[in-house]
């Protein structure tokens, strides 16, 4: 009996081994924040200025590449939330999985906001870290943004 619960319990250790484990390290100037009935976000952060860190996850229904993905996200937050295009690097997760970080500005009001944007795909499972907020506030803490985001696993 005793053999028997050993092999199931490596089974399923051995199967959790390509999950991802959906979390990501907060810069040191962020507090986690809890979402009621429990939101669409794994991980959520806010600094004292309002600058908010977030990781989700989505299904890859078709198995899309991270070309298609990042293509796909960056459409819809050029086209559906007005910002633009300010910067796209090749990036890997803390699990070594190849991604796309991507930076985008706005004018909303006179006021300019930043807006960051990392996409991982791992198999069925597409992996988002986003930050943003006033850019005056995001500029100074965009290193310890893209470092936290790429924690993302």
């Amino acid at each position: 009996m005793r053999r028997i619960v050993l092999i199931a319990a490596l089974a399923a250790v051995s199967g959790l081994a390509g999950c991802l484990a959906r979390t990501m390290n907060l810069p040191a100037d962020f507090v986690k924040v809890e979402q009621p009935y429990g939101g669409p976000y794994a991980v959520r952060g806010i600094s004292a200025d309002g600058v908010m860190i977030a990781l989700r996850f989505e299904r890859n229904p078709q198995n899309g590449t991270l070309a298609f993905w990042t293509e796909a996200m960056t459409n819809q937050v050029v086209s559906g939330r007005g910002y633009k295009a300010a910067g796209s690097e090749d990036v890997a997760s803390a699990a070594k999985v190849p991604g796309r970080l991507l930076t985008f500005t706005a004018q909303k009001q006179g006021v300019g906001f930043t807006y960051v944007l990392v996409v991982f795909v791992q198999g069925s499972d597409i992996l988002i870290g986003e930050a943003g907020g006033r850019t005056d506030a995001v500029e100074p803490k965009l290193a310890e943004i893209k470092k936290a985001l790429l924690t993302a696993r």
